[in-house]
């Protein structure tokens, strides 16, 4: 079973209104990762993309290699990213491309990170954070291949299976998507939570998700995950506050 939600984040606290944050909560340990872990999107607009752009939030719970982005197609026309203790992977239609971080990559702690593809110079570029720790311009490999028409319904937050199958273990949140490559200044806008919408195919905020029985969405009372170790939150579904700690062994 599935559950799926569409939301509009807001809500009213002492006659104000304010945004909620959704954050998926991933099984802790890969023991609890089951087929059915992960989170698609619904309902979207069929377009023809050219150039991609993609950023999120994600805190692992382990320094073992987790899928965090994944295409499900067999074919050359997705997208995805893996995160592994000492580097990442970056999967762009035919080419796997292997980044560094800029600091260590721990447990337990947020980070950014947004893929930036240009296909008038066959360029990639991540940030970490706001800051490019890979930089790549003419992928010949890259050339002449297309991105799948409907690529936004075949790509998941997570990848389910047994455990070799690189699950995510953690949290996520804040996944946006554009049909263009964005400039330095709007990444640093995204990167401060604000919203870019020239070019936006999918917006968090939004868009409708479809999460297997072992994710969870919690609504943060915050505009940034990078401020929520010292938020609390409220999760979907129950009618009290928890801590964000408290989350994770709620249901």
């Amino acid at each position: 079973m599935r559950h799926i939600f569409k939301y509009i984040f807001f809500a009213s606290l002492t006659g104000s209104t304010i945004s909620l944050l959704p954050v998926l909560i991933y099984p802790a340990k890969r023991t609890e990762s089951t087929e059915t872990s992960f989170t698609k999107f619904k309902s979207l607009p069929t377009f023809k993309m050219q150039d991609l752009s993609f950023c999120f939030w994600v805190k692992v719970n382990h320094l073992v290699g987790a899928k965090v982005i994944n295409y499900e197609l067999n074919d050359t026309k997705g997208f995805g990213i893996t995160l592994q203790e000492k580097y990442g992977f970056v999967n762009l239609k035919v080419v796997d491309l292997l980044f560094d971080y800029n600091t260590p990559h721990i447990p337990d702690k947020w980070r950014h990170y947004c893929v930036v593809y240009d296909s008038a110079v066959e360029g990639v570029t991540v940030y970490i954070d706001g800051k490019v720790t890979f930089e790549k311009i003419g992928v010949t490999a890259l050339a002449g291949s297309e991105f799948h028409d409907d690529l936004l319904e075949h790509v998941s937050v997570g990848k389910g299976g047994g455990s070799f199958s690189q699950q995510l273990n953690g949290e996520f949140s804040q996944l946006m998507v554009w049909g263009r490559a964005i400039g330095n200044e709007e990444l640093e806008s995204v990167w401060g939570c604000d919203v870019v919408r020239e070019g936006l195919v999918l917006d968090w905020s939004t868009v409708t998700m479809e999460m297997g029985d072992t994710v969870r969405m919690v609504e943060m009372e915050v505009k940034c995950p990078s401020q929520l170790e010292l938020e609390t939150e409220t999760l979907v579904g129950f009618g009290h506050r928890l801590k964000f700690a408290e989350a994770q062994t709620a249901c």
